[in-house]
């Protein structure tokens, strides 16, 4: 009799994916990563006086050597609702210098800089608190010292001025008899002139905003000896 040994026999099968354009096939993972802004000249920090220019620089990282992912949209909000944008219409480039010109806001509120590429990542890339939008009214300007038709016997005359403005920004000048006496930028603005001579004296305070609005107050006094 003979004896008939079986000896398994092993195939290795090998999984070739299908690519194609129904099923294609990811060499690098997705882009997940939001734009980078590279720089931007012209944001406004803090006070709005009229329009602004902003203008800047953003790039996108790539998805592949082949297809980048590239930016679609930029745009400007206030509190969270467009104002400005860009739709970029260049086939999704890396990066992209863009302007808004004139950019005018109609209130006070959180202005925001977004972008987002082609794979629908994005990101504020800037932000900050527009602490008021200047309706060009100059600051109110009132002497506290001296008072309206006041008389000092003489020695040291004290100087005082209070306004009312939207800007907490705000330089004071005061001049009296036509003489500079100087600027003070902080409240209370207040001034002291120890040799005024003998008569009436005329002292003007003018208060200039960061817009560059001015509004200005006088007094006249005298000094009796």
């Amino acid at each position: 009799m003979r004896a008939f040994f079986c000896i398994p026999m092993i195939f290795l099968v090998t999984l070739v994916p299908n690519c194609g354009p129904d099923f294609p096939c990811e060499t690098n993972p997705p882009d997940e990563l939001p734009p980078v802004l590279d720089y931007v000249v012209g944001f406004p920090t803090g006070m709005v006086c009229d329009d602004f220019t902003v203008t800047g620089y953003i790039q996108d990282e790539t998805q592949t050597d082949d297809q980048p992912s590239g930016l679609r949209k930029i745009w400007l909000t206030l509190d969270g609702i467009e104002i400005e944008s860009l739709e970029i219409q260049m086939g999704c480039p890396e990066g992209y210098d863009f302007t808004f010109a004139n950019v005018q806001l109609p209130e006070d509120g959180i202005l925001e800089l977004l972008a987002e590429d082609c794979e629908g990542n994005s990101a504020a890339l800037r932000a900050a608190l527009i602490v008021d939008v200047f309706d060009e009214d100059p600051p109110s300007v009132y002497f506290l010292s001296p008072m309206e038709d006041e008389e000092f016997p003489g020695g040291s005359i004290v100087f005082e001025v209070t306004i009312e403005s939207d800007d907490e920004d705000v330089e004071v000048l005061l001049v009296v008899d036509g003489m500079d006496i100087g600027l003070d930028d902080s409240s209370p603005y207040r001034w002291i002139i120890d040799d005024l001579g003998p008569g009436n004296h005329l002292g003007e305070a003018q208060a200039e905003d960061t817009c560059g609005n001015i509004g200005e107050t006088q007094v006249e006094f005298t000094v009796t000896r």
